[in-house]
């Protein structure tokens, strides 16, 4: 959530520079059929997915300057860039994290000014965060007028996000990409992949990202996350390394490099760079996890079940961390505590992979515990949600194991 707020914030901050003025709402008077025809049809297949015929069919528009809504159109997208005081105030109350306080503010203004385009806009991207499922239906309204504007689609699959709704997601951000593709979509929309475990697709779009000059670093530290995960270790270093040397700040390319090198087999240099994270963000239960992750391949047992148990301790919620918790468990025998670790892992898995992990968690607690028909059905429901194909072997290998009891 706070990574789609931050995103988010960065696109209305930027209203003032890009967003009509307009006061009224200009569509209130029905249209012609013939245009009205062609607004129903450019609904329809919005919401099949068919973009690039979408576009041929709002050309009708381009190739009818003087129709009833083509005016309309151009005469309310282009009265100026002026931003009013008042959106402002909401936009930067967004910014800050007051959603509803800036709903309130955007909202009021709208009363009395329901065509001003940039507080809209703003409003349906507050709504994505503050009342997802209202947001959506703000955009369908407006996006039946305003089917090329591609704000709306931002807001509409940052909604979805926010709803855990993420192939709706990228649909939305598919559809943005149609009309103006531009690197901050692009590492949207692979943050999204990443949430679905399609990481093939989320490499392209991050990769796509930094084609387009994203000015951020961050895409970076991201690309080689799922390097990572497809198991593709020297880039997921280089782009660890690229990250640190152009002056990224988030803590967590430390995380990358831990895991690394727990895959290259370097656990005591995973232990360094996981304490390097904990130095860096002592409150983060990532942090621990991590270290939690190194110690347990060093098989410092002890010390792994202390930075799961504190990494629990700061995010209760926190999957990965019951399911470390739980594998530790069970290489130390604990299998009762295991199974039910690896229950919580479950209920709380937010993702694919968490899935993968907290399956597999309690797969192994049965398998120690020669419990074959429970090991077997945990992993083959692990194997549901592998996210690459080295974890698809592991897993198919963990099921054979458990057959074999």
């Amino acid at each position: 959530m706070k990574r789609i707020c931050i995103l988010i914030s960065a696109i209305l901050l930027c209203f003032s520079a890009t967003f009509a003025y307009s006061q009224e709402w200009p569509f209130d008077e029905p249209l012609p059929a013939e245009e009205k025809a062609v607004l129903d049809e450019a609904k329809t297949l919005r919401e099949q997915g068919k973009y690039d015929e979408l576009k041929k069919t709002l050309d009708y528009f381009e190739n009818n300057p003087e129709s009833v809504y083509a005016k309309k159109e151009k005469v309310f997208m282009s009265q100026g860039t002026e931003v009013p005081s008042e959106v402002q105030d909401g936009i930067k109350l967004y910014a800050e994290g007051k959603y509803k306080k800036s709903l309130q503010v955007l909202s009021k203004f709208l009363k009395k000014n329901p065509g001003n385009l940039a507080a809209l806009s703003a409003r349906a991207v507050t709504l994505a965060t503050e009342n997802p499922g209202e947001a959506i239906k703000e955009c369908d309204r407006l996006m039946y007028y305003l089917p090329k504007y591609t704000q709306l689609y931002m807001a509409k699959g940052v909604a979805f996000r926010n709803l855990g709704k993420n192939e709706e997601a990228v649909k939305c951000f598919s559809a943005y990409i149609a009309f103006t593709p531009d690197s901050l979509i692009y590492k949207h929309r692979a943050s999204t992949y990443c949430d679905l475990g399609r990481y093939d697709e989320a490499l392209k779009d991050y990769t796509e990202s930094i084609r387009l000059g994203e000015k951020s670093v961050e895409p970076y530290l991201n690309r080689g996350i799922v390097y990572c995960v497809l198991c593709d270790y020297d880039k997921a270093e280089a782009d660890f390394e690229y990250y640190i040397k152009a002056g990224g700040k988030n803590t967590y390319v430390y995380k990358g490099l831990s895991i690394l090198n727990i895959n290259r087999d370097n656990y005591e240099k995973s232990l360094e760079y996981a304490d390097t994270l904990v130095k860096l963000s002592p409150k983060s239960a990532e942090s621990y996890y991590t270290r939690g992750g190194s110690y347990f391949y060093l098989e410092n047992y002890k010390k792994a079940l202390e930075d799961f148990d504190e990494a629990i301790k700061l995010n209760k919620k926190f999957s990965s961390a019951y399911s470390g918790r739980s594998i530790t468990h069970q290489k130390l025998g604990n299998i009762k505590n295991a199974i039910a670790d690896s229950e919580k892992a479950i209920k709380y898995a937010s993702d694919v992979m968490d899935a993968c992990e907290a399956y597999r968690a309690q797969g192994l607690a049965w398998l120690s515990a020669k419990q074959k028909e429970n090991a077997v059905s945990s992993f083959e429901k692990a194997l549901q949600y592998a996210y690459s194909d080295s974890k698809k072997q592991e897993i198919q290998e963990l099921i054979q194991q458990a057959q074999d009891l």
